[in-house]
C-alpha cells in the first residue's frame, strides 16, 4: 500500500474522495439552496470568457472564474463549468485534508475526519454549487501540504492563488508562510522563498485593479458594502458599535461553529490548539496557526459587517474553513477519548 506521508495512504485516501464524489454528485440533482450569488457566478464565468480572459470583477477575485471560464471554453456550458471546477476544488480539498490528518494524527483521525468532510453541510453542498470557497479552500490545503513537506516556493505559490480566490486569504497565508519559514535554519532565504510568490501575486492585482478599475485599493469596495448593509450601521454610538461586533463573533464562535461542524469536533478543536506544540517547527504549529487564522478572519468580519449571526453568509464564509478545522478536531476529540478510560478507571 503506497504512502503518500508517514501516516496514511492512497488506499484511504482514495476511499474517502470516492465517496465525498459519490455523495455530491447525488446531491447535485437534489440541492436547490442556490442563492443569488451562484447565478451571478455564473454570469461572471461567462463574461470572462467572453471579455478574453481580460476583464474581471474586482470584488470577486479571478482565480475561480478564470478557471471556471477556461472549462466553459471546452464544454460550452456554463453551469457545468463552473460547477465541475467547484466540485474538482472541494474533492482536491477532502484529499488533502484527510492525508494530512493521517500524517499529523494517525489512521482513525484520517479516518473520521474523511467520513465527517464527506457529509459535512456546508462543504458538501457548496461544492455541487457555483460557489468559490471549495476552490479556496483546495489551495489553501494546498499551501499546508507543501509546508507540510517544506517545499516553500510551492507553498508560496498556492498562497496565491488563494489569494486571486478570496483576497482575504492573504492576511492570515502571510504570518502561515513567514512563522513557518522563520521556523528552521537559512530563514532569509526561507522567507524569501515562501513570501515572494504571494507578494509579487497582491502587487500584480493591485496594479492590475488600478488599472482596469481606477484604484489600487481592491479590498476597499467589498469592505464597505459589507458593512453598510450589516447591523452595525443601526449602532448609537462607538461603544455599541463594539458592543454589537462582540456580540456577533461571540454567537458565531461558541454557538455558530459548533452548531455547524458539532460540538464534540469543536471541543476537540479546542483541545487540540491547547496541545499544538507552538515552540516546535512542523506540521501541526503550521496548521493550527492557519486554523486560528482563518478563524479569526471568519469572527473578525463578523464583528466588523455585524450581519445577524443566523444569516447564511456566515455559513457560506465557514466552508473553506471546515477542511481545515475539522481534522483538528477530530484529532483532538479521539485523544480526549483515549484517555478517558485511564481517567474514569482512576476515579473508580
Amino acid at each position: 500500500m503506497r504512502r503518500l506521508w508517514p501516516g496514511t495512504s492512497a488506499r484511504r485516501v482514495g476511499i474517502i474522495v470516492v465517496l465525498a464524489a459519490a455523495w455530491r454528485l447525488w446531491l447535485m440533482g437534489r440541492y436547490y439552496g442556490w442563492e443569488e450569488s451562484d447565478y451571478g457566478n455564473l454570469a461572471m464565468v461567462r463574461g470572462v470568457l467572453d471579455g478574453g480572459f481580460r476583464h474581471y470583477d474586482m470584488n470577486h477575485m479571478p482565480g475561480y472564474y478564470a478557471l471556471s471560464a477556461a472549462v466553459l471554453a471546452l464544454v460550452g456550458d456554463t453551469v457545468v463549468a463552473a460547477r465541475a471546477v467547484t466540485l474538482c476544488g472541494g474533492l482536491i480539498a477532502v484529499a488533502l485534508a484527510v492525508a494530512l490528518a493521517g500524517r499529523l494524527a494517525g489512521r482513525s483521525a484520517a479516518w473520521v475526519a474523511g467520513i465527517l468532510l464527506v457529509v459535512q453541510p456546508e462543504f458538501a453542498l457548496y461544492s455541487t454549487s457555483s460557489l468559490r470557497e471549495p476552490v479556496y479552500a483546495a489551495a489553501v490545503m494546498g499551501v499546508l501540504a507543501a509546508l507540510g513537506s517544506e517545499r516553500l516556493i510551492l507553498a508560496g505559490t498556492l498562497a496565491g492563488a488563494a489569494f486571486l480566490v478570496r483576497f482575504d486569504g492573504a492576511l492570515f497565508l502571510f504570518p502561515v508562510l513567514a512563522l513557518h519559514a522563520l521556523g528552521h535554519g537559512h530563514r532569509g532565504r526561507r522567507l524569501l522563498l515562501a513570501v515572494l510568490p504571494l507578494v509579487l501575486t497582491v502587487a500584480l492585482w493591485s496594479c492590475y485593479t488600478w488599472v482596469d478599475h481606477g484604484t489600487p485599493f481592491f479590498w476597499q469596495h467589498a469592505m464597505d458594502v459589507n458593512v453598510e448593509t450589516g447591523l452595525g450601521a443601526e449602532a448609537t454610538g462607538r461603544l455599541d458599535w463594539i458592543k454589537r461586533g462582540l456580540e456577533v463573533s461571540g454567537t458565531l464562535g461558541a454557538w455558530v461553529m459548533p452548531w455547524r461542524i458539532g460540538w464534540g469536533i469543536w471541543v476537540g478543536l479546542l483541545v487540540a490548539l491547547l496541545m499544538t506544540p507552538w515552540t516546535r517547527h512542523g506540521l501541526a504549529r503550521t496548521w493550527g496557526l492557519a486554523a486560528i487564522g482563518m478563524i479569526g478572519i471568519w469572527l473578525g468580519i463578523g464583528f466588523v459587517a455585524q450581519h445577524s449571526p443566523d444569516h447564511n453568509l456566515y455559513w457560506k464564509w465557514l466552508c473553506p474553513i471546515v477542511p481545515v478545522i475539522l481534522p483538528l478536531g477530530a484529532a483532538g476529540l479521539l485523544r480526549v477519548l483515549s484517555r478517558l478510560p485511564r481517567r474514569l478507571g482512576g476515579v473508580l
